[in-house]
């Protein structure tokens, strides 16, 4: 089932035109991802639609039970929210990569922890200096140490 407000506010279709109508029709340029993820089971994610008034994307994902495909869940974001998205991830990852490189190049005894205390991530220095090997320390509370 298409989501009615959706297909008519950002698409400009009428309930009319959608009900009983093929997917390969109904919303422009989607039901040929639609078709292909029901026929290979495979996420059909990042497929572009160009609308009259908006350029969307789309992230089409089955509905199973068990080892059947059942259905289709059609996840429709504007260009501008995605290309937002696609901005913010790749400041996160120079930054993730900066965050790296210090780490690298550190000849002190790093332990990086969450908000919660949890290790994250240890220097191999603290590792022979503390006696701790990292695997043993990874994911627990600071405070066990």
């Amino acid at each position: 089932m298409i989501d009615f407000l959706l297909t008519g506010k950002i698409l400009g279709l009428k309930r009319e035109k959608i009900i009983g109508s093929s997917i390969l029709d109904i919303p422009p340029m989607t039901g040929s991802l639609v078709l292909k993820c029901l026929e290979t089971g495979e996420p059909q994610l990042g497929g572009h639609i160009f609308g009259r008034s908006v350029s969307l994307v789309a992230n089409i994902t089955t509905i199973r039970s068990v080892a059947r495909v059942l259905g289709t869940v059609c996840n429709f974001q504007r260009m501008r929210q995605f290309e937002l998205a696609a901005r913010e991830l790749e400041s996160h990852k120079c930054l993730n990569q900066q965050l790296d490189t210090i780490f690298k190049s550190s000849s002190d005894g790093v332990w990086v922890c969450d908000g919660e205390g949890k290790v994250i991530k240890i220097k191999r220095a603290p590792e022979k200096l503390n006696g701790i090997e990292a695997a043993t320390a990874i994911g627990k509370s600071l405070a066990r140490f």
